[in-house]
């Protein structure tokens, strides 16, 4: 009885784990298939078919599947600058054209015209003058300076302004001295090209000062007298750089109002009445200039 029971025991345990084996034996196949198992690869095709009924070759469908590949992705960001070039490539070429000629464009480029030579110059000078007529003969000029400043209008008109010194000596009847004379007022200058030679003609009016004039030989003094002259002018100018230039520059002074009561003989001027007669007497001018551009 005793062994029966034992008998019994060992064949109730071997039951047991049987059944325990093969109870576990399912669940462990199926974890190790679960781990095995890879996601199914989804393709996605196309298939056209045409007017007639046929279907396109495997080359046209797999075209097809490469557009659907590049236009669907997932999880891929797109930089700006492929985001332009999508947003340009689906706009027409007359409005990327608009785009490009636009003044807003950042990479437009606005010309103006050309800079036109509206400014202030300087103009130092140096040179002679001559009286015409008889008195040509006997008024020497020893030098002439000057200076005057230009203001630019527009590109062919300017005004000036100027004032020059000159020292002279005049002489008649065995009689002579010195004297000076100063010169200053306005002009108009229009210029006739513009460029490396410039070229102008111009008119204005001059106050015409003379100091240490005297009444002829028998005169025991002194005096000053101012008259009023017209001015032509006429010059040019050779650039040497952008704000220097070189020039020569011709002018003829002509009394023109308050001018001196001269009693003449027909040839010169009655005795004490000689140097009213130079005063009265038109003159040229000839000067050369530095311009300089302020």
């Amino acid at each position: 009885m005793k062994k029966f029971l034992l008998i019994l025991v060992f064949a109730l345990s071997l039951v047991i784990k049987a059944a325990t084996v093969f109870a576990a034996g399912p669940n462990e196949s199926g974890t190790e298939n679960s781990k095995n198992v890879m996601p199914t690869k989804v393709q996605v095709s196309t298939s056209e078919v045409d007017s007639d009924g046929s279907s396109r070759d495997d080359e046209d469908k797999s075209a097809s599947e490469m557009r659907i590949q590049n236009n669907i992705t997932f999880g891929q960001v797109s930089s700006p600058v492929d985001h332009v070039q999508r947003v340009d490539s689906a706009k027409g070429p007359a409005e990327i054209q608009a785009k490009q000629t636009s003044p807003h464009h950042s990479g437009a480029e606005i010309k103006t015209g050309q800079s036109s030579p509206v400014g202030i110059s300087l103009i130092p000078m140096v040179g002679g003058t001559v009286y015409q007529g008889a008195w040509n003969r006997h008024i020497r000029n020893n030098y002439t300076l000057g200076a005057a400043l230009e203001l630019s209008i527009i590109p062919l008109l300017s005004l000036e302004v100027e004032a020059a010194q000159g020292r002279y000596y005049i002489s008649y009847s065995n009689y002579g001295h010195n004297f000076t004379q100063y010169t200053y007022g306005g002009s108009a200058k229009f210029y006739l090209t513009r460029g490396v030679v410039n070229t102008f003609l111009g008119g204005g009016i001059l106050g015409v000062t003379y100091q240490n004039m005297t009444y002829g030989m028998n005169s025991f003094s002194t005096y000053d007298r101012t008259i009023g002259a017209g001015q032509i002018l006429a010059g040019a100018e050779i650039a040497l750089s952008q704000q220097v230039s070189l020039g020569v520059r011709g002018s003829y002074i002509v009394p023109l109002f308050n001018r001196l009561p001269v009693m003449s003989n027909g040839g010169y001027a009655n005795p004490s009445f000689e140097e009213y007669s130079a005063m009265d007497t038109a003159m040229y001018r000839l000067m050369g200039a530095i311009k300089i551009s302020l």
